[in-house]
């Protein structure tokens, strides 16, 4: 019995070994039939993207100098046109100096005319010089506006055109936008702000003080009237790490939802917004580019790129800025940069909401408080100073401009 089990048993395993054989075979046949990118082939496909890149960049660049000329020949066209009217204005203006020598001539035969003649006389007269004037008057007006616009039309593709060839690197934009922005952060709740530059004090040492929404703070510490108990703010680096600071409010603002605090340490932090000056904000108008950074849904700040939407927006009797830029739940208290000069102008405030019932928030019709109402504020406070920049600052950045 032994010695029939036994070739048996040996049988089998030759059996169960033929077929693992034979499947490791047809695995290595499928394998060899798969295609394997070469190390060739990905230089290759490397090659290529960076040339579609190049030919991208340089069509966005051809296409924005072929915006310019095109805007060049319209002004060269309104500088004829108001040639031309300056032509015809000169024209007018001999027409006048004809019609006073017959003025003149008028007066002089006052005894030859009967009252009634030299009445209807003066009366034509005189609505042809209004009529003349009017005239001259619109044409100037128009060629004031025309010439305006076309002056516009040409400094914007200038700009647009300096951005795309000679734009900052994104490493400056993260400095520059992305560094102030502060996360505050409650059990429940977060938000955002923005560090201004840290001014030197007494003894070597520095102040640095954060911007943000009364709101946000309000939220944070559940007992809006307990000031000075401490906020958590997370300060961010470029490499993507943080470190958490106290803060302690110093001013609010519960009409314009403004909130002012100060970190509790006293070294120079590397990060602060630049401040927009008044005649910035005044300058600003409605299409101007926008950059709104802070930190929805409590993730590290994200900037998103807009436009003004509207510099006169309403609500409750405060002033507000419209943004179109997408901002979200999160945002409040976070900064809003002019994207030309990447200077602080704003402090998001507030989401438009959709519905009574179930609202739907609106991310391209974010309200920010615009930095003049900040200024205005700070001036009825003790801290009116901080709107110009720290001795220091200001060398580094009159140095940085050399």
């Amino acid at each position: 019995m032994h010695r029939f089990l036994l070739p048996a048993g040996m049988a089998l395993a030759a059996l169960v070994a033929f077929d693992s054989v034979f499947e490791h075979r047809l695995r290595l046949q499928e394998l060899e039939r798969m295609q394997v990118c070469g190390p060739e082939q990905l230089v290759a496909l490397r090659r290529s993207l960076a040339t579609e890149r190049e030919r991208h960049d340089a069509e966005l660049v051809a296409r924005l100098e072929r915006e310019l000329a095109a805007s060049r020949a319209r002004e060269a066209e309104g500088r004829q046109w108001i040639e031309r009217l300056e032509s015809r204005v000169a024209g007018q203006a001999t027409r006048l100096e004809v019609q006073e020598r017959e003025w003149v001539d008028w007066q002089a035969d006052w005894s030859e005319l009967s009252p009634h003649m030299l009445r209807r006389k003066l009366f034509e007269l005189h609505a042809r010089s209004e009529a003349q004037q009017s005239d001259l008057e619109l044409a100037a007006q128009l060629s004031r506006d025309d010439t305006s616009r076309v002056l516009r039309d040409v400094s914007r593709l200038e700009s647009r055109l300096e951005l795309s060839l000679n734009g900052p690197s994104p490493d400056q934009l993260w400095d520059e936008l992305v560094g102030p922005v502060v996360q505050l952060v409650g059990e429940t709740t977060v938000g955002s702000g923005v560090l201004l530059a840290s001014r030197p004090t007494a003894g070597g040492e520095y102040a640095t003080h954060v911007l943000t929404a009364w709101h946000v703070v309000r939220d944070i510490l559940g007992k809006p009237d307990d000031l000075a108990a401490p906020v958590s703010i997370k300060v961010y680096a470029p490499d993507g790490t943080w470190r958490t600071l106290r803060g302690r409010t110093l001013a609010r603002d519960v009409g314009l939802d403004l909130a002012l605090l100060q970190l509790d340490t006293k070294e120079r932090l590397p990060f602060g917004a630049r401040l927009a000056t008044r005649e910035q904000l005044e300058a600003l108008r409605t299409f101007d580019g926008v950059y709104a950074v802070g930190c929805p849904l409590g993730n590290d700040p994200i900037p998103t790129l807009g436009e003004l939407a509207s510099t006169h927006h309403e609500v409750d009797g405060s002033k507000y800025w419209m943004i179109s830029a997408p901002t979200y739940i999160g945002n409040s208290g976070g900064g809003i940069y002019a994207a030309r000069s990447r200077t602080l102008i704003g402090i998001f405030s507030k989401i438009y909401t959709h519905g009574s019932t179930r609202s739907t928030i609106v991310p391209h019709m974010g309200l920010a408080t615009p930095l003049t109402v900040v200024y205005d504020w700070l001036d009825g406070t003790e801290y009116a100073y901080l709107e110009n920049p720290p001795v220091d600052a200001t060398a580094a950045q009159a140095s940085m401009t050399r």
